[in-house]
């Protein structure tokens, strides 16, 4: 049986991948299991540290719409986009090992197009931001195209293959007994 998400990559390596491919695509990126623990992120947006993740009633608002989004993926999903429950874009990626769904790629957040500044000032106001910083953080939201979300997708739908793939291969060579000739080797050395 496949261990845990931590058991099966290497934090390094997950944080590394994340930082390299916000540095490439200037794109915010996480990595979590399916438990929803977050491993690795990179280039998260003000708007979602400093606002949508710091209140209670927000924060909720982001969990339910990073677990929907999580629940809609399966086996033959190779990736899903949709729009949080505060107003921007994310997407997943499945994380396969074999054929068990170990975690997700995160995309996001970002804008398909230019935001609805007055449902984003509503926001401000029935949660009580700071109207002026909160729009200010609003403004530095990437604004992609559906052409852009598609290539930062499909880099991730390649770098979901490889890891999955990779630690397939780390666990079946952990859980594999050494054959009677590896033995005799070994202990010869």
């Amino acid at each position: 049986m496949l261990s845990e998400f931590s058991n099966l990559f290497s934090n390094e390596v997950l944080h590394n991948t994340c930082e390299a491919f916000n540095q490439a695509n200037n794109l915010p990126i996480a990595i979590l299991d399916v438990n929803g623990i977050i491993h690795a992120a990179a280039g998260w947006q003000d708007i979602c540290v400093n606002f949508h993740r710091a209140n209670g009633r927000t924060a909720e608002l982001c969990r339910e719409s990073d677990t929907a989004l999580a629940n809609s993926l399966s086996v033959d999903t190779r990736c899903r986009v949709s729009q949080c429950k505060n107003g921007l874009f994310m997407a997943a990626v499945p994380i396969h090992v074999g054929k068990h769904h170990m975690g997700n790629f995160f995309l996001g957040q970002f804008l398909l197009g230019e935001p609805d500044i007055a449902a984003f000032e509503k926001r401000a106001e029935q949660y009580d931001f700071d109207k002026i910083i909160y729009l200010e953080s609003l403004k530095r939201v990437p604004v992609l195209t559906t052409a852009d979300v598609d290539a930062a997708l499909q880099q991730l739908v390649d770098l979901s293959d490889a890891i999955g793939h990779d630690a397939l291969e780390n666990y079946l060579q952990q859980e594999r007994p050494l054959s009677v000739t590896e033995s005799n080797s070994s202990s010869v050395a």
